[in-house]
C-alpha cells in the first residue's frame, strides 16, 4: 500500500501534468525566467512553516478528478488537520474558507493585534485614556513631577512595570505594558497634546497630595479597586493615607470645549431601563431601512436588525447614492430621538433621579467612594463644577423634547420648586461609512440600536431674553 507521502507526491505530479498552457509555476515548464539564479541554491530555514506549500496541496488534492472517493476525502482532512494544528503552533489565524478567497495576512504578535486596534480611529478614546490616566498614575506613585514632554517620556522610558505594586491592578497589567511599548510609535503632534495633559493631571494630583496625603493613585481601566462598585464611573482612584478613597473621572480638551460627561449607547439604555426594543425598531424599518432599495427582499421588521444583508445593501446604496443615504440617517435620529424622549417622559421623577444618578458622571458627594470631575487644558488641571449633581435629589419634574435647530440633540428639562435647568444630550453615530471595511464596524445605520448617545452638560435660561447660553461658554466669556 502506497504511503501518505507517495500518494501526495503522486496526485500533485498527475495535477501539474495536466494544469493548463498558461499555468505559472517556477517558470520552468513556461517560457517563463527562474525564480532563482541558476547553480545558486537557496538556503532553508529551518522549522519554519510555510503554509503555501500546505494550501497549494489541500488545493490540487482537491481539484484532483478523483477528489469523490472515501481515500482523498480522508487525505484531504488530515491535510486540513495538520494545517490547523501547524497554524495554531506558528501563531497564525487561518483568515478563509476553502470556498472564498481573500489576501493572506501578515502574521501578527499578540502585542501588535492588541495595540493595533488600540491605535485605530476608532478608539483613539481608549489611547488619550492610556496617557492621561496611567501616566499620571506612575508619576505620582514614583514620586516623579515632570517638567515638560520630554522628561515625562524619558521617565516612563525607564519604568520597568514588573516592580510596580500599586498603580494598577493585576488584571489590567497587560494593558499597562503593551501601552509603554508602543509609546515611541505613536504620532508626535497628537503625543504632545495627550502627555501635556497628562502632565496637568499630575500636577493637580500634586496639589491634592498638599491638601489631604494621598497614600497611591491606582488606574481604573478595566479592574476597579477592592471597595470600589464595578460601575463606578472614575478613571483613576486616590487612595488617602486616612484610608479614604476618591475618585476622579478625567476630561481633556479647550478652554471653550465641551466633552460629553457621558458617552454610552441608545441600546445600552434600553436593556439599563428594561423596555423592549420593538417599538423603536418597527419605527425604525417603517421610516429608515424599508427606504434602503432591495432590502424588503432580504429582510422584514423582525429580522433587519443586525443583519449582514441589510448592512451590505446600505452601504451599496450609500456608494452609489451618498446624498439619498444621508437622508436616511437624519431620519434615523430623528426616529431614535423622537422614541429615547419618550422613553425618558413616561419614567417617574424618582425613576428619572436614579437613572441619571446611575447613568451619568456626575460628582457625588457623601458616598463611600465620592467622585469628581477634572478637566486638562493643555499642562494644566482643574475640577469642574457639576451644574447639576445638587438640584437632583430636590427634583419635582422632568420632561425630554427634540432640539429642531439640531440634527442630533435633544434636551432635558429638569424642575424644582425654585430653578429650571436644560440638559443638552445627543444621539450621533460615532463613525462613518467605509465600504472597504464589508459589513463589519460600519457607522450610521450600520450602527442599528447602537447610535451613540451623550450627555454634554447644562444650557442656562435666561427667561427675560427667552435665550439660551451653553453654561460654560459664558463663564468664558466673562474671564
Amino acid at each position: 500500500m502506497k504511503s501518505f507521502k507517495d500518494l501526495a507526491h503522486e496526485m500533485i505530479t498527475k495535477v501539474d501534468e495536466d494544469a493548463p498552457a498558461n499555468a505559472v509555476g517556477t517558470g520552468a515548464n513556461v517560457a517563463l525566467p527562474p525564480t532563482h539564479e541558476p547553480g545558486v541554491k537557496k538556503k532553508k530555514k529551518k522549522k519554519e512553516h510555510n503554509p503555501i506549500l500546505i494550501n497549494n496541496l489541500k488545493r490540487k488534492v482537491q481539484e484532483n478528478n478523483d477528489n469523490n472517493s472515501m481515500m482523498l476525502k480522508g487525505v484531504l482532512d488530515k491535510l486540513e488537520q495538520l494545517d490547523t494544528i501547524v497554524d495554531e503552533k506558528s501563531g497564525r489565524v487561518q483568515p478563509f474558507s476553502d470556498r472564498e478567497i481573500v489576501r493572506e495576512r501578515e502574521y501578527q504578535s499578540f502585542t501588535d493585534k492588541y495595540m493595533g486596534d488600540l491605535l485605530d480611529e476608532r478608539v483613539d478614546t481608549t489611547l488619550n485614556a492610556s496617557i492621561t490616566e496611567l501616566f499620571p498614575a506612575l508619576a505620582f506613585n514614583n514620586k516623579f513631577l515632570p517638567s515638560s514632554v520630554e522628561d515625562f517620556k524619558r521617565f516612563l522610558y525607564g519604568l520597568n512595570l514588573k516592580n510596580d505594586r500599586g498603580s494598577f491592578a493585576r488584571a489590567d497589567a497587560g494593558a499597562a505594558q503593551l501601552i509603554l511599548a508602543k509609546l515611541p510609535n505613536i504620532e508626535e503632534r497628537f503625543l504632545k497634546v495627550k502627555m501635556e495633559n497628562a502632565i496637568g493631571i499630575t500636577n493637580y494630583l500634586y496639589r491634592l497630595n498638599s491638601t489631604k496625603p494621598i497614600n497611591k493613585v491606582i488606574w481604573g481601566y478595566r479592574a476597579k479597586p477592592a471597595g470600589v462598585p464595578r460601575n463606578h464611573a472614575g478613571d483613576i482612584f486616590v487612595q488617602f493615607k486616612n484610608g479614604k478613597m476618591l475618585g476622579i473621572s478625567l476630561k481633556a480638551g479647550t478652554q471653550k470645549s465641551k466633552e460629553p460627561l457621558k458617552n454610552t449607547y441608545v441600546g445600552t439604555q434600553y436593556k439599563r431601563l428594561g423596555i423592549d426594543t420593538k417599538s423603536l425598531e418597527s419605527d425604525l424599518w417603517d421610516r429608515v431601512y424599508s427606504k434602503i432599495p432591495g432590502v424588503t427582499q432580504i429582510a422584514n421588521r423582525a429580522n433587519f436588525i443586525r443583519n449582514k444583508n441589510v448592512t451590505k445593501a446600505y452601504v451599496d446604496f450609500y456608494v452609489e447614492y451618498e446624498d439619498k443615504a444621508n437622508e436616511l440617517y437624519r431620519e434615523m435620529l430623528v426616529v431614535t430621538r423622537e422614541h429615547m424622549c419618550n422613553v425618558i417622559n413616561r419614567l417617574s421623577t424618582q425613576q428619572f433621579i436614579a437613572w441619571v444618578k446611575d447613568t451619568f458622571n456626575l460628582q457625588r458627594k457623601g458616598e463611600t467612594v465620592p467622585l469628581v470631575v477634572v478637566k486638562a487644558v493643555g499642562a494644566r488641571a482643574e475640577e469642574k463644577v457639576d451644574d447639576i449633581v445638587d438640584m437632583i435629589p430636590l427634583l419635582q419634574k422632568h420632561t425630554a423634547y427634540l432640539n429642531r435647530s439640531s440634527v442630533q440633540e435633544y434636551l432635558i428639562d429638569i424642575y424644582t420648586s425654585t430653578n429650571r435647568k436644560t440638559m443638552k444630550m445627543t444621539i450621533r453615530s460615532d463613525s462613518g461609512v467605509r465600504p472597504e471595511k464589508g459589513t463589519s464596524g460600519q457607522g450610521r445605520l450600520g450602527q442599528y440600536l447602537q447610535l451613540k448617545m451623550q450627555y454634554s452638560g447644562v444650557l442656562w435660561w435666561n427667561l427675560s431674553k427667552n435665550i439660551t447660553v451653553v453654561v460654560s461658554e459664558l463663564v468664558a466669556l466673562i474671564v
